[in-house]
């Protein structure tokens, strides 16, 4: 038996590995550019000034440039090159791997001017090499002059500018760009260390700098909203764009503080933003925090989009909302309180690919502190299986004298309620052409649902639910008035579809706080008289709280009356 002799052997690089290196890590000119920002602060300058335009730029710093024709060699010449250098090995230096000038070549020609020596460069048409001019005019620090291959629209141009603006906001060296500065500007930092500053923001990402060049943006909802800017390097990858978690030592620390702190801030907030929700819930199923910390913060949201608190879970039945369950059914599930329904988000959110499992990892979060404690989980179609869906219209003849008495009295205030919400749209510039003819009050009778329209003709008011509040004086007009503007600002058959759009919300707001909402009070106030007056005409007692309450109606009518005289005697001081 023969034995082979292992033959020792290198590993080479192809040449075209260097077109990779410099064309596949030159995303866009705008990062192009932040690598030499981030080379004129290694090289000592404290300014660099950018002229930028359709077809080329120029870019000038006034560090210590490139000295010696050995330093172009070793740094210019060669991608990669080690950083042995006592130059390279000091603290607080972007430059690692030799590469982020090339970035720029990649889009353009570029004429490199330093101290005695000029370097021409162009990748797409003379190749990989270069022209090194020496005996050159004295050039302070380094002086780049590019000309594109491929000249910008004047939108790219724009986009360009602004990319650079985001990429270097807080470096330390000042840049300039087309004579205008756009760094360095102050900033209250909300806390400081020997190796980073940090602001929190009340919405949107985290924003990581590296030395004041751009990193990365990191959700709300992983570390909180704010800005993060290192004083010391983070460990990132080849091309920039990403820390090195697992092994950056400055990132670790620096993460654990944010999510701490992340998590406090939002704990105790009556209000929470989208990514201040999923920061505590992701913090809660992970097991950071407790259900107690978070049993009342707002992060979770139901089928109307409305917030709830954890702990209402623990209190009713609980259902997701899914899109085979019409949303007209998930709403009359929970106005007629038969469940709590969860918006379907909430499956995302907590990372689950159904309702079920959804419900299994909150009662797991839940359990973990609370051992017998658990959410009563039911499938939302089980609970629609139980309801009708019938949505009956009473004829008068129906009707008890009560409920006409209801019915009279809110028909006196919808004429009013209809054109405050014709007004509202009108000022959001909508041609009205559906709504000119009034909607006609009626009565009916739903399983679930409070009050619904056909979109055009009419209002329907649930018996039972008018029977509820007609009664209780001018807070239960209030409801039943607030009830008929929802159904008004529905454009739809809410009986077959209840979205609630934008539109809907800024209708519904504009009548009750909008330039048209004394329309609002006086419907409330004819509804009001109206039901005063026939209940006294058809002899229907009123209880002791309604008696009160229109006491005190009519004692703040008698004190305006008293002061009519006043009133008249302003205005004819005015005409």
């Amino acid at each position: 038996m023969t034995t082979s002799t292992a033959e020792k052997r290198d590993l080479k690089v192809a040449s075209n590995i260097l077109h990779h290196l410099i064309f596949a890590q030159a995303g866009t000119i705008g990062k192009a550019i932040a690598e030499l920002v981030m080379n004129s602060q290694d090289a000592g300058a404290d300014t660099f000034t950018l002229t930028i335009d359709n077809n080329g730029f120029i870019a000038e710093d006034n560090g210590r440039g490139f000295q010696t024709r050995k330093e172009i060699e070793d740094w210019f010449e060669e991608l990669g090159f080690e950083h042995t250098s006592d130059l390279h090995q000091q603290e607080g230096r972007f430059s690692r791997f030799g590469l982020g000038r090339a970035q720029i070549q990649a889009f353009g020609t570029t004429e490199w001017n330093t101290t005695t020596f000029k370097m021409c460069v162009d990748i797409k048409g003379k190749g990989l090499g270069y022209d090194l001019h020496v005996d050159q005019p004295f050039q302070q620090g380094c002086r780049i002059i590019g000309q594109w291959y491929e000249p910008l629209s004047l939108t790219d141009l724009k986009e360009t500018i602004t990319e650079i603006t985001t990429l270097i906001a807080h470096t330390r060296i000042a840049v300039a760009i087309n004579g205008n500065t756009v760094n360095q500007k102050a900033i209250a930092w909300d806390y400081e260390t020997d190796k980073v500053f940090i602001k929190r923001n009340q919405s949107g990402d985290l924003k990581v700098y590296n030395q004041g060049v751009l990193v990365r943006s990191y959700s709300g909802y992983q570390y909180g909203s704010g800005i993060v800017v290192s004083k010391v390097p983070f460990a990132l990858n080849m091309a920039r764009t990403d820390i090195l978690q697992s092994t950056c030592p400055i990132w670790k620390e620096v993460r654990s503080f944010l999510r701490e702190d992340a998590v406090r801030r939002s704990k105790d907030k009556p209000r929470l933003n989208d990514s201040e929700r999923q920061l505590l819930l992701n913090q809660w199923i992970s097991g950071v925090i407790e259900f107690t910390e978070i049993r009342t913060a707002p992060i979770f949201e139901d089928v109307s989009n409305r917030k709830i608190a954890p702990s209402r879970l623990l209190k009713t039945v609980v259902t997701i909302h899914t899109p085979d369950c019409g949303k007209q059914q998930a709403d009359s599930l929970q106005q007629s309180k038969v469940a709590l329904v969860l918006n379907h988000n909430v499956i995302e959110a907590v990372g689950a690919s159904s309702p079920s499992e959804a419900i299994n990892i909150l009662n797991e979060a839940i359990q973990r502190q609370w051992s017998g404690s658990a959410i009563q989980y039911v499938p939302i179609e089980n609970l629609v299986a139980t309801m009708s869906d019938n949505y009956q219209l009473l004829a008068t003849r129906e009707l008890s004298k009560v409920d006409l008495m209801g019915l009279k009295s809110l028909n006196k205030g919808i004429h009013e309620l209809q054109r405050a919400v014709d007004y509202a749209y009108m000022t959001q510039g909508e041609i009205l052409v559906s709504r000119r003819k009034p909607r006609e009050l009626r009565i009916g009778i739903s399983s679930g649902a409070a009050a619904w329209t056909d979109g055009f003709s009419y209002v329907a008011i649930n018996r039972d639910f008018m029977r509820e509040h007609i009664r209780d004086g001018f807070r239960g007009l209030t409801v039943l008035a607030n009830v008929i503007v929802h159904e008004l600002c529905h454009e739809a058959n809410t009986a077959t579809a209840h979205d609630h759009g934008t539109e809907f919300f800024q209708t519904f707001h504009d009548v009750l706080c909008g330039t048209n909402c004394n329309a609002y009070g006086t419907a409330i106030r004819q509804m009001g008289a109206f039901l005063l007056a026939y209940s006294q005409r058809n002899g229907i007692k009123l209880s002791r709280s309604e008696l009160r309450d229109f006491d005190r109606e009519i004692n703040i009518e008698r004190e305006l009356y008293d002061c009519k005289d006043f009133l008249q005697e302003s205005a004819d001081s005015t005409a």
